[in-house]
């Protein structure tokens, strides 16, 4: 016999817990050949193309809900009961919960899977009076509205303590539709608390051609063409070198690297291309006049092209006093991820400051993520003027994948199915991952703001060391 349940799934172990059996004797049954699970239709979002014959291209796509229908017997042990029964199910169906799913599992199928109920249902019902009569029983029209994608259990993966930020692995899981993934995070104990955050994520790269590197998380000093720049040592920098110079009037220093974005799977409904954000942890003093920070990006014969920011770059905020670590971003390249494989793409950050400078200037370490494939904490704004990451030391925050929404728990090392309070979550993209293939995850945490504009003397924590989990939620189109 099919299982047919409402039920509610635990948020992190996925375990099921029935509020209402559909299909159970004597009460409930569904009539043989009614049951259709329809998928919500896919609506195209076209870029038209001025020229006559220029058309237009999709250049991404929106699903809308799906729904669950079919007709069930309801019956009594008299005719007031099987009122009773079907009352039930108008009861359940028609509340506005938004904790729901509907479980599904054929007969003689090994899973169960669960579509997350997306409002009130439809339901009909058909008074028959002899049916009524001689076998105290009622036929109901049920049409449930679901989201796209059904789902199951989520495969937890643990992060063991870590010092952020880092590049982490994790295994591919099963599944047909893109998965959503769910991140917790907890700590770190002691320190500055990491009030913004970065996560972007990737398929698992390939292995880059010769010297080159691939264009995901953190690229080291040490990896850099430097111009100008040398290579300095001091345990506030991460891998323990940084390249820096020091300034005396105006000037000029660049530190380059070589990328092989052919690592990478290209974005969708793009011509073999990826967008990649660049960021950088620079070094400034507080006596530099006017530092500028240029992102470009040069494939050889194909010229140079720089990031949105142009070729003025963007000036950075210097500190009150004293030499400082900050968080920069510098701009979105566009690389190919198929044509042009032997050539190689060198990313350059250039770093200018003009007369009368003097102090340090230079950058740590570069940082690459997709930009479609990043949510993070605003940046440009005050402390005060964005929700905090984590607020306060020894705190657990949870990022739920599919909304960006979070959580948040005083304390480290909890058990993740304890009840957290509401919290600030982050913007950019749905944390959704592809099927059947390994994910890169670059988590970046920052004890301030990226380029928040009032000065200050302060400087940003080399590292913040945590655990805690990615939890991936398998999804499939209609059933695993």
């Amino acid at each position: 016999m099919d299982r047919r349940r409402i039920v509610t799934l635990n948020g992190f172990t996925g375990a099921a817990t029935t509020v209402k059996d559909l299909e159970i004797a004597p009460d409930y049954y569904s009539e043989r050949g009614t049951f259709q699970v329809t998928a919500g239709n896919t609506q195209a979002i076209q870029a038209v193309r001025a020229r006559r014959y220029g058309g237009s291209r999709a250049v991404g796509a929106t699903d809308d809900n799906g729904t669950i229908a079919y007709r069930c017997l309801v019956k009594g042990t008299s005719r007031d009961n099987a009122l009773i029964n079907a009352e039930a199910i108008f009861a359940i169906l028609k509340t506005g919960r938004t904790d729901l799913f509907f479980e599904w599992r054929p007969d003689g199928a090994t899973n169960s899977t669960f579509y997350e109920i997306r409002g009130p249902a439809s339901v009909k019902a058909t008074y028959n009076w002899g049916i009524y009569m001689g076998s105290s029983a009622l036929f109901i029209d049920v049409e449930i509205p679901v989201g796209p994608l059904a789902r199951v259990a989520p495969v937890q993966s643990t992060i063991s303590s870590t010092a952020l930020p880092a590049t982490l692995t994790v295994a591919s899981v099963a599944g047909s539709a893109p998965h959503v993934v769910d991140v917790g995070l907890s700590g770190p104990a002691t320190g500055n608390p990491p009030i913004w955050a970065m996560i972007g994520w990737t398929p698992t790269p390939g292995t880059p051609l010769g010297s080159m590197s691939v264009p995901f998380g953190i690229i080291e000093s040490s990896a850099l063409n430097l111009t100008t720049f040398t290579s300095q040592a001091s345990g506030s920098y991460s891998g323990g070198t940084a390249a820096r110079a020091t300034a005396a009037g105006n000037g000029l220093a660049a530190a380059s690297v070589n990328v092989d974005p052919t690592t990478l799977a290209a974005d969708d409904f793009t011509r073999d291309t990826i967008d990649i954000q660049v960021w950088a942890r620079v070094i400034l003093t507080s006596t530099l006049v006017s530092p500028q920070a240029i992102l470009s990006v040069g494939g050889g014969i194909y010229g140079t092209q720089y990031g949105e920011l142009g070729a003025n770059g963007r000036y950075l905020v210097l500190p009150t006093t004293g030499t400082v670590l900050r968080f920069t971003y510098l701009g979105t390249i566009t690389l190919p991820t198929k044509h042009l494989a032997l050539l190689g793409w060198t990313v350059t950050v250039a770093m200018a400051w003009q007369a009368g400078s003097t102090g340090q200037v230079g950058i740590d370490y570069l940082a690459m993520v997709p930009a479609r494939s990043v949510a993070l904490s605003p940046t440009g704004k005050d402390p005060g003027a964005i929700g905090p990451f984590i607020s306060a030391v020894s705190t657990s925050k949870r990022i739920y994948g599919g909304d960006l929404s979070g959580e948040a728990f005083q304390g480290v090392g909890i058990d993740w199915t304890t009840v957290m309070g509401r919290s600030s979550g982050l913007g950019g993209s749905l944390i959704e991952v592809p099927p059947n293939t390994g994910t890169n995850y670059f988590i970046k945490l920052s004890s301030l703001v990226p380029d928040a504009p009032t000065a200050s003397a302060a400087s940003e924590d080399l590292s913040h060391t945590c655990t805690g989990f990615f939890s991936t939620m398998p999804r499939y189109y209609l059933a695993k």
